[in-house]
């Protein structure tokens, strides 16, 4: 396992993305009219989906002031919303616990159209369960190594953290992109995936990048026209220092991030590169 500031390696070998659910001889029809909590049964067939637990608080009766306890307990997991997003995470991997936070407040604010379902690449539970703990998440059972390797190797998940987002009322793969979607184009991701839209764009990526760069430039201007006045005028000298080092500073910074920006999206195309090898 390889861990950087964007991403965690946890296969490098992904398998070919087998990405459809349904089987050779049933269309999107054959679901049509059918319970919501058959179909969500059925995906979890499919998906060979079984032993499904949460966290559970567990308060000492003998200590009213002890922090609660969290035990891990079977659920009877068949959401009833439209999408199912899959998590695949680890307690280990950095940048999955800075993606934890936007991704609990957009399961949060739109329960009624996702359900979550936490992948865990976590061999330990006691950090897993740390990891979790409050977050009401229900998870594959840690166990279950055989399903959640399977379930990598099927939407060809080499990166942590990664958001698949499944359509239950159609048994089909909506985007492996989910991460992306929720972290540039939360607002209106949604309504992409009801248009059959992945939900993430190069515009989404660059449209902050290209904000950065419009100041960079700004901020470099600035700097020529405070060396030119000084040199071309000694009497203002006393002057242009007080704005000389402020300019030096803020094109200093803005560039820095700017660069920053550019590793990430180098990152990105990597990503991309490896999936579409990946298909291969």
């Amino acid at each position: 396992m390889d861990c950087n500031e964007k991403e965690c390696f946890i296969n490098s070998n992904a398998a070919n993305n087998t990405v459809e659910l349904a089987g050779e001889n049933e269309t999107t029809e054959s679901y049509v009219g059918t319970s919501m909590r058959f179909k969500s049964q059925l995906l979890l067939e499919k998906l060979k989906i079984k032993n499904v637990l949460c966290l559970d608080r567990k308060r000492n009766v003998e200590d009213d002031f002890a922090e609660p306890e969290f035990i891990s307990k079977e659920i009877d997991f068949k959401p009833l919303t439209k999408y199912l997003a899959i998590y695949f995470t680890a307690s280990w991997c950095t940048p999955c616990r800075e993606f934890a936070p936007a991704l609990e407040s957009f399961i949060n604010d739109h329960n009624d159209e996702i359900s979550l379902l936490v992948a865990s690449s976590d061999s330990e539970k006691t950090p897993f369960k740390d990891y979790i703990s409050g977050k009401d998440w229900p998870y594959i059972d840690l166990s279950a190594k055989e399903t959640i390797s399977s379930l990598q190797k099927r939407f060809g998940i080499a990166l942590l953290p990664s958001l698949v987002i499944l359509n239950i009322e159609t048994c089909k793969l909506v985007t492996t992109w989910g991460r992306e979607a929720i972290s540039y184009n939360s607002e209106n991701c949604l309504s992409d995936w009801d248009s059959g839209d992945e939900g993430f764009h190069w515009w989404h990526f660059f449209k902050f990048r290209s904000i950065l760069l419009v100041f960079s430039c700004i901020s470099s201007a600035s700097l020529n026209k405070s060396i030119k006045l000084r040199i071309m005028h000694p009497q203002i000298r006393a002057t242009s220092y007080r704005y000389f080092f402020p300019v030096i500073f803020s094109c200093y910074m803005l560039n820095l991030i700017f660069y920053i920006s550019l590793e990430k999206f180098s990152r990105l195309i990597l990503q991309i590169l490896e999936k579409i090898f990946a298909c291969h």
